[in-house]
């Protein structure tokens, strides 16, 4: 069991890998340097032909939104798509960054409670606070994948997806 949000995916279309290549390849941008456009495609990342690393486009900032890594392989007379959906590296240092704090709070409450032998204030503090960012990662990104699959789905017209 991975304690960080991730999910296998698995596309299936009816299309031949070339095809699917190039409705793919249409449908990314390339990754947003400090410029005001917005990009007509669906996706934003980098995709070399087999394999892909992109994100849904969304105009404001959504740091839940995941990464979509995978690759392209022919799969009877069709293709399949594989890959995960994680968040980012630097969202998870960020949060886990918040997570050991309030888990440090909870600690130190727990352990005065303890030699106090009555609940202390700052442990259930940093019990909400753990709580609370546990929600709004899982929370975040859960509601972020089935778009993000959704609008990958919809690229390569897919007939078969299945999220793990």
């Amino acid at each position: 069991m991975r304690l960080l949000p991730y999910r296998r995916f698995i596309i299936e279309t009816p299309h031949a890998p070339e095809q699917v290549r190039a409705r793919l390849k249409g449908a990314i941008a390339a990754r947003w340097t400090f410029g005001f456009s917005k990009p007509e495609q669906p996706l934003v990342g980098d995709f070399d032909g087999t394999s892909f690393d992109l994100t849904r486009y969304v105009r404001e900032r959504n740091s839940f939104r995941p990464r979509i890594r995978g690759r392209i392989e022919p799969a009877g007379s069709g293709t399949r798509l594989s890959g995960t959906l994680q968040l980012h590296d630097l969202v998870v240092v960020f949060i886990g960054c918040f997570m050991l704090a309030a888990g440090s709070v909870f600690l130190s409450g727990a352990a005065r409670s303890v030699s106090s032998r009555h609940v202390e204030p700052m442990m259930l503090g940093g019990l909400a606070v753990l709580a609370f960012l546990a929600a709004m990662t899982l929370g975040g990104f859960f509601m972020e994948v089935k778009r993000s699959i959704d609008d990958l789905s919809r690229v390569v017209d897919a007939s078969v997806v299945d999220v793990r």
